[in-house]
């Protein structure tokens, strides 16, 4: 009886070691998953001062396209009114390209969504 008692002491302590060992490695991927998503998180914050200036470009460039839709409709005449289809259809539909072919060649883990 006493060599079966001998067996189980001698297999707790690699039981618990065993444990040990995938507690630890548990969190070792742990930390590890936290630390990505922290470095990801810097570069989305380095990011968004240039997702501001972006914003702003966008809104300059559609209320100069809408001024200049404006300036076309009041001359009047066929060239004017030629360069503003072309306008109408390049100006507008030129935005809704870029952020389209933008979105095509972003992964999808680093996508990022905004709305002016």
């Amino acid at each position: 009886m006493d060599n079966n008692l001998q067996k189980q002491k001698t297999k707790e302590p690699a039981a618990k070691n065993t444990v040990v060992r995938y507690e630890k490695e548990s969190l070792d991927k742990l930390t590890a998953g936290v630390e990505r998503l922290c470095m990801k998180a810097d570069r989305i914050a380095a990011l968004l001062p240039v997702i501001d200036e972006i914003k702003a470009s966008i809104e300059e460039l559609s209320g100069n396209i809408m001024y200049l839709d404006r300036r076309l409709k009041q001359m009047h005449n066929p060239i004017a009114e030629e360069m503003r289809q072309y306008l109408q259809k390049y100006g507008t539909g030129l935005l809704d390209k870029v952020l389209e072919e933008q979105e095509k060649n972003t992964p999808e883990g680093e996508k990022i969504n905004f709305y002016i």
